[in-house]
């Protein structure tokens, strides 16, 4: 009988490899987008987390800008934000 090593995701592949993508414009170093790294960072990541740092792409931002640019409301922003705040430190 075969195992099915297949690992489920809570994040879409394409959207775990288009941040692996931004990281790397970002970073002196190469990550390749290669199975284990995306679903290391899927561990650690939200797909709402994601969708947010998907649309700030590379740019800089405030934190009025991000807030705009997310389009949710500040009761879901805000606790996206400190997510990905304490995840940076």
């Amino acid at each position: 009988m075969a195992k099915n090593n297949k690992t489920s995701l809570r994040n879409r592949k394409g959207d775990l490899r288009k941040l692996v993508i931004l990281m790397n414009k970002q970073n002196k170093r190469f990550m390749p987008p290669f199975d284990p790294i995306l679903n290391t960072i899927d561990l650690v990541i939200t797909p709402d987390e994601l969708d947010l740092l998907l649309k700030m792409g590379t740019d800089l931002y405030s934190y009025e800008e991000v807030a705009a640019l997310s389009s949710m409301s500040s009761e879901k922003f805000n606790p996206i934000f400190e997510s990905l705040k304490q995840k940076h430190s």
